[in-house]
C-alpha cells in the first residue's frame, strides 16, 4: 500500500504486516507516534522528518536506500527493533533530541549514524 504525507496528519499513524509498503512523506512534521511493524517496505522516503511524538519501527525489512538528512527533531523516543535495512541508511545533519535506540538492527550496506560525531553534520 502506499501512504503519502504532505502535512502533519496530527494523528498517530499505525501500519501493520504491509507486505508492499511505500512510505513517502519528505519533510514533514509528525506531531504524533508514528509506529510501522511487520512490514516490507519498498520505499522510505523520510527525508528531513521531524518525528516530535516518535517513531517506531519493529521487525520491518528496508529495502530501499533511506535518505534521513536534515531529520530527527524527536521529542518522544526513536526505536528501530528486529530491522534489516538492504541499502545504505543516510543519517546526515539528523538532531536527535530524545533517545534514539537501536535493537537487533542490520545495516547491510552501511549507514553514517556514527561517522560524523561530534560535528555539526
Amino acid at each position: 500500500m502506499n501512504y503519502e504525507f504532505k502535512n502533519d496528519p496530527e494523528k498517530i499513524i499505525e501500519i501493520i504486516n504491509d507486505k508492499q509498503l511505500i512510505f513517502l512523506a519528505p519533510m514533514v512534521q509528525f506531531s504524533k507516534l508514528v509506529r510501522i511493524k511487520d512490514c516490507c517496505i519498498n520505499t522510505l522516503d523520510i527525508y528531513a522528518n521531524y518525528f516530535i511524538g516518535g517513531f517506531e519501527l519493529e521487525s520491518c525489512t528496508v529495502k530501499s536506500r533511506v535518505v534521513w538528512t536534515a531529520g530527527g527533531h524527536n521529542l518522544k523516543p526513536i526505536v528501530f527493533k528486529n530491522c534489516i535495512f538492504e541499502d545504505f541508511v543516510d543519517f546526515e545533519d539528523c538532531c536527535f533530541e530524545d533517545d534514539i535506540i537501536f535493537e537487533s538492527v542490520r545495516f547491510l550496506k552501511g549507514t553514517n549514524l556514527m561517522g560524523n560525531r561530534g560535528t555539526p553534520v
